[in-house]
């Protein structure tokens, strides 16, 4: 599936998790602030890449990873 149709369905759903406002426990401790967001994506991110070292190497993974950033910031202007 192409980037562009990923990140329309994916993110109504990260931003969700950014604006804590889903459930309770999130509630008590209050949205992320957007400046926050690159980073706490960026944590998120890294976490696939360690998850598939044993069947892809790491510069190929983030290799993909980086391509799809790229691509899903010049689709989405925040």
């Amino acid at each position: 599936m192409p980037v562009r149709q990923l990140l329309a369905i994916f993110w109504p759903r990260v931003a969700t998790f950014f604006k804590a406002d889903f459930d309770d426990i999130h509630r008590r401790f209050g949205p992320v602030p957007p400046k926050w967001w690159g980073a706490i994506a960026a944590y998120t991110s890294g976490k696939p890449i360690i998850q598939v070292k044993d069947v892809l190497e790491p510069a190929v993974a983030l290799t993909i990873l980086m391509e799809s950033a790229i691509y899903a910031s010049k689709v989405m202007k925040f």
